[in-house]
């Protein structure tokens, strides 16, 4: 028996362990991703990056655009309220004018200068009083048309006051477009003296 035993366990088909696969690693906190994973990361955040950048950067030419368009309106508003004030200048350098040397003009129309009104003011002095120069401004004479039906002073004592449009302009030849301002006067013909002056408006107008 025991030699047929050996001769059993002789013959018998030899014993295979099972192939055991070794497990897959896990990926736990502070383990080394896989070169491939790392990757596929870098693909995605290189594009993010870049769209941000642009985000960034068109924001801040928007703001460099609105602040420079804020300075330009703020420096347009300031060149125009100057002008204002060189042409308010200018109007009651004109008016002073006519009220110390030919207050006959006071009540005539500007067309009516050349005719009626030369017999207290020749060429030279109506040239005179149709352009001069204020501060920074040169300026010229464009209307002066008393108005239809000017009161009279109610008291009886104070001579007729006329309302009178004043028109004046820069002077082309100095380089900028031009400009031509309007004033409403109350002028009093005896004694002349002129009651008030107010601002109707600055408008641009083409050469």
């Amino acid at each position: 028996m025991s030699g047929d035993g050996n001769a059993y366990r002789a013959n018998a088909a030899p014993v295979v362990a099972p192939s055991v696969q070794p497990p897959a690693a896990l990926s736990l906190p502070g383990c080394v991703s896989h070169p491939r994973d790392r990757r596929r990361q870098g693909g995605f955040a290189l594009p993010v990056a870049v769209v941000g950048a642009l985000i960034l950067l068109l924001g801040s030419l928007a703001a460099q655009s609105a602040l420079h368009q804020s300075r330009l309106r703020h420096a347009s508003a300031l060149g125009q309220r100057r002008l204002e004030d060189a042409l308010a200048s200018a109007a009651h350098q004109l008016v002073g004018r006519l009220v110390a040397h030919h207050p006959c003009l006071l009540t005539l129309p500007l067309a009516a200068w050349p005719g009626s009104g030369s017999t207290c003011a020749d060429a030279a002095a109506q040239e005179w009083l149709r352009q001069g120069e204020v501060p920074a401004l040169a300026y010229r004479l464009e209307g002066w048309e008393p108005a239809a039906g000017a009161p009279v002073a109610g008291d009886g004592r104070a001579g007729r006051i006329e309302r009178i449009v004043l028109e004046l302009s820069r002077r082309s030849g100095s380089g900028h477009p031009p400009w031509r301002a309007a004033f409403a006067l109350d002028v009093q013909r005896d004694p002349p003296q002129v009651l008030a002056l107010r601002e109707l408006g600055l408008r641009g107008v083409r050469p």
